[in-house]
């Protein structure tokens, strides 16, 4: 906030955001929560049992938020949608829930949600390779950025200890 209002309260006022730009902040809040609760949870459970109680309750939640606003419909998907369907709850439902948990596991919540910067760059690269979207030089610099920043958090004790010997 400090960068982006240059330290002035004025200008932090006057900032204005449009509902998407709330809601992006929402998300990342709750999956910082997740994480942390999910590092709690798998204390006790496998990342396996976890998934399943998190897509378990995910499905029901959907359920009944489509019972409720009486906007459930059965449709008739093509075969072309229901693979792509399939894996996209396979693969980027499932798969990456249940890696990121077995992430949370081993390492910890807070090494694990030091990489949840990588999704924006993960994101710019697919929609470059799959969607032909532009990767310029702003994007690069800034994947270049995220990069370092990860790097410097994941090994900060080495660096620092490469310091103390050549200081």
């Amino acid at each position: 906030l400090a960068v982006i209002s240059r330290g002035s309260l004025a200008t932090l006022y006057s900032l204005s955001f449009n509902p998407g730009d709330i809601l992006v902040l929402l998300a990342q809040l709750d999956w910082a929560a997740y994480t942390l609760v999910g590092g709690l949870v798998m204390k006790k459970l496998s990342p396996w049992a976890a998934t399943s109680m998190v897509v378990l309750a995910g499905g029901l939640a959907g359920w009944v938020y489509g019972v409720f606003f009486e906007n459930m419909h059965l449709t008739v998907l093509s075969t072309s949608a229901l693979w792509c369907f399939g894996y996209t709850f396979l693969v980027g439902g499932l798969l990456a829930m249940l890696f990121w948990n077995m992430g949370v596991k081993g390492a910890g919540p807070s090494l694990a949600a030091i990489f949840m910067n990588l999704i924006p760059l993960v994101g710019a690269i697919s929609g470059a390779a799959f969607l032909g979207e532009k990767f310029g030089l702003a994007q690069l610099l800034g994947a270049l950025g995220i990069c370092v920043g990860v790097y410097l958090t994941t090994h900060s004790r080495e660096i620092e200890t490469w310091g103390r010997r050549n200081s």
